[in-house]
């Protein structure tokens, strides 16, 4: 069978030296990539000593004013002629290098059009910032369908662009992620792809260390119910008590089985601070524009007029 052709779509910001080191462990992967694509986002924050001199990074300056999560990410596969698009964030490192090849493999069956691998805590993460991620991603290989949009709610499954592919000439054939977008271009696509009949599927073996920044649990889930209230074509009207029951059962466990049963009462209150964000966020219509400004964590988005 020919092996696909792969594009890895890389949007950065600031990067710091542990950006070169992300940058060679991608070209240690066993399938090589055919291009790396770097969009830096503020020239005035680019360091060219950071990029290795090699023929397949390219690099993209993209002024700060233009950028939009969405619009970022599809200015990317604009560039993009390969049969596998891979997006990853700046600060995931590849665990191993079978990376690229454990996401295209699924794609061997047509029906595929996304694949999304697993976050590993990078050492040293705290246990309870450790256990709110490591309870989303099991240790079994899964496939979404259309049929298991009721039992998943608003939340579809948890692929992300911290590490996930697409199959590009479907990507671009569905509209490409939405833009202006305040957070989920990548879960709003992935319920397209649901609700258009094809199948996602997540793969355990496609393995990044990754912590994501810290930030606030209210903020970060207020942007979440503002995605959630634009597009109730995709999410509907979750039963955001019943998904919340459900997270915090494993997350609770998670804390158990590292023996840090103690942290579940701060886990607790993060996670009414969570809940109470999302609904502030599906409500933001009704909220003072001050109050929009204080609660969420992308203020471009309020502002951001679209691309040239």
């Amino acid at each position: 069978m020919k092996q696909p052709s792969v594009d890895i779509l890389l949007p950065v910001y600031r990067p710091d030296p542990s950006f070169r080191n992300l940058l060679l462990r991608l070209t240690e992967q066993r399938m090589r990539a055919d291009h790396i694509l770097v969009l830096n986002v503020d020239e005035r924050f680019w360091d060219p000593s950071l990029v290795p001199d090699l023929p397949e990074i390219e690099v993209f300056q993209v002024e700060k004013r233009y950028y939009d999560r969405g619009y970022l990410r599809d200015m990317g596969a604009g560039f993009s002629h390969a049969d596998m698009l891979v997006c990853l964030d700046q600060r995931a490192v590849p665990a191993d290098s079978r990376l690229l090849s454990s996401l295209s493999r699924p794609f061997r069956d047509p029906s595929v059009k996304a694949v999304f691998g697993a976050w590993e805590p990078e050492p040293g993460t705290d246990v309870l910032s450790a256990a709110l991620e490591e309870c989303r991603f099991p240790e079994e290989r899964y496939r979404f369908t259309a049929a298991d949009l009721p039992r998943l709610g608003s939340s579809f499954c948890f692929l992300s662009n911290v590490c996930a592919a697409y199959d590009r000439a479907f990507l671009q054939e569905a509209g490409g992620f939405t833009s202006p977008c305040i957070c989920g271009e990548d879960e709003l696509f992935a319920g397209r792809v649901l609700r258009a009949g094809m199948e996602i599927v997540y793969t355990p073996s496609a393995c990044v260390r990754y912590s994501p920044p810290e930030t606030s649990q209210l903020r970060r889930e207020f942007d979440r119910g503002v995605a959630q209230a634009l597009h109730p074509e995709i999410y509907g009207e979750p039963d955001l008590k019943e998904e919340e029951k459900r997270y915090a059962a494993l997350v609770e466990e998670a804390l158990r089985e590292a023996g840090a049963s103690g942290r579940i009462p701060e886990f607790r209150n993060l996670h009414r601070e969570a809940l109470i964000g999302r609904k502030l966020g599906r409500r933001f219509r009704s909220l003072p524009p001050a109050a929009v400004k204080r609660l969420t964590r992308n203020r471009l988005f309020w502002t951001w007029q679209g691309g040239e």
